[in-house]
């Protein structure tokens, strides 16, 4: 279920939650999600990671994180990543699993996928999944890319999903 990010105030107790940017919402400040374990984030909009920086600062105990492109993308995107000035709480203790469907392998795309792996200390599991009509070149040169960042966590496994 979707729920409007204006609204995430009233949801300070949720457990899962997944977030679409499409009506350009934009992250309540001061509101702490206590018990988010399981994210689920739309990056249809240009500010998406501005959105998922937030989530993931306001979001202490979140073990899953799950980024897709639930509504086609826009092409000439004006997409940027600023890195947060420090490391969120949650990828220093609790995330164990990531994962990014329709991985299209975009600069921006990479930098956030390679900040997680750098400091996801407690992570498990890492899956990509390109878009369906990608080459297996293409693919395998994505993942490559993504695979040449150090991972903090020894025990993490990524993988180049179908």
């Amino acid at each position: 279920m979707s729920y409007h990010a204006n609204a995430l105030e009233s949801f300070t107790f949720v457990r899962r939650l997944c977030v679409c940017l499409a009506d350009e919402a934009r992250y309540p400040r001061g509101t702490v999600l206590f018990q988010l374990v399981r994210l689920e984030l739309c990056s249809c909009d240009d500010s998406w990671t501005d959105m998922l920086v937030s989530l993931l600062q306001h979001s202490p105990k979140l073990q899953a994180l799950k980024l897709v492109l639930d509504h086609g993308i826009l092409k000439y995107r004006k997409v940027r990543w600023i890195q947060p000035r420090r490391v969120p709480e949650c990828l220093l203790l609790h995330l164990r699993t990531f994962e990014w469907r329709d991985y299209e392998g975009t600069k921006v795309e990479k930098e956030v996928a390679v900040y997680i792996l750098n400091n996801a200390k407690r992570l498990v599991t890492a899956t990509i999944y390109p878009p369906v009509a990608v080459s297996l070149v293409r693919r395998h040169q994505m993942f490559e890319e993504v695979e040449i960042a150090t991972r903090s966590s020894r025990a993490c496994e990524l993988t180049m999903g179908c």
